[in-house]
């Protein structure tokens, strides 16, 4: 069924066809929210669909609970702002509406005002 696939949708999209999907693709997706991997859902159909494959987009719960085969559907989250910053400097070491891969899927929220930890260099 792989190789079906495959040979279908290589016989449709040249590379250069495929590195703009790809570059699409981690446009959206590097937003690491619920949002950006529905609009990245919704551009992947399209294109499959234009390749004359069929396709489809199915929806389960992000509740942390429900699964689907072996893989626990995580707890949905999005994050509006997150920023890092050394004291008392305030020079900014990460910041999520720059370079949105510095925070990690499923980081846990901190207390509002943030909080203050040691930096230890590795």
């Amino acid at each position: 069924m792989h190789q079906e696939l495959y040979s279908q949708f290589s016989g449709n999209a040249s590379p250069d066809d495929i590195w703009q999907m790809n570059a699409a693709i981690h446009d959206r997706d590097r937003w690491f929210d619920f949002e950006a991997f529905h609009q990245t859902a919704s551009y992947v159909l399209e294109q499959l669909q234009a390749l004359g494959l069929e396709a489809e987009i199915r929806e389960y719960p992000a509740d942390g609970r429900t699964l689907y085969g072996d893989w626990k559907m995580p707890l949905a989250w999005d994050v509006e702002s997150a920023c890092l910053r050394l004291l008392p400097s305030e020079d900014v070491l990460a910041d999520y509406q720059q370079v949105p891969c510095s925070l990690c899927m499923w980081s846990a929220p901190t207390p509002e005002g943030g909080v203050q930890v040691p930096l230890v260099m590795v």
